[in-house]
């Protein structure tokens, strides 16, 4: 199996892939107003966490992203260099070790009251429906600067949030570096540049 092929068969949604593999502009366009969040889906083979995701990137009409914008064929994509040395080789290497669903970090529940955070939780008026036992119903949140910057805070969860092992105390923010490895109870994921996944589809 090729290696574009190999990518194929790891990574959903369907409509992100088909855009990954070919030319960078259009992709931009699509996915590069808002860094991507990896979620890795082999903690959940009953596919219920699948499913969840799949109902947050329903929801995103009407969705819109936070402060952050990239200009196609401009100076303001992200260098792999500046996201903390993590690179489409390290990228490529997580994807061919665990499936993962990506979905652009954005605000979609446009009737919340915190405006400004991407709330993460099983329930499913959050923007990022996590479908797994093990997180709460209003687990965390994201926020997102003018810069780009990402930052994560847990909510009081039960199970707790973890940014590269170490648990969050409640409602503290704390910045996420790209390829941070994030723990929503069980669930593991992180947060990339959208230039990163193409890049990775193309090496």
């Amino acid at each position: 199996m090729g290696y574009q092929a190999e990518l194929l068969q790891r990574v959903v949604p369907s409509e992100l892939v088909r855009k990954a593999l070919g030319p960078a502009d259009p992709f931009v366009v699509t996915y590069g107003d808002a860094p991507l969040l990896c979620i890795d889906l082999s903690g959940s083979p009953d596919g219920d966490l699948e499913l969840g995701l799949e109902s947050s990137l329903d929801a995103t009409t009407g969705a819109h992203q936070i402060g952050f914008h990239t200009v196609v064929g401009g100076s303001q994509v992200v260098d792999p260099e500046v996201s903390g040395g993590f690179t489409a080789v390290e990228l490529s290497k997580r994807l061919h070790a665990h499936r993962h669903f990506m979905l652009p970090l954005a605000k979609r529940n446009q009737e919340s009251m915190s405006m400004d955070r991407i709330v993460v939780g099983r329930a499913r008026n959050k923007d990022v429906v996590l479908r797994h036992q093990s997180v709460s119903k209003f687990h965390a949140w994201f926020e997102l600067d003018s810069e780009g910057t990402v930052r994560v805070a847990d909510a009081g969860s039960t199970n707790g949030t973890k940014l590269d092992g170490r648990r969050l105390e409640p409602k503290e923010l704390t910045e996420v570096p790209y390829g941070a490895l994030i723990s929503f109870g069980s669930v593991s994921c992180f947060v990339c540049d959208p230039m990163l996944v193409w890049e990775a589809f193309h090496r």
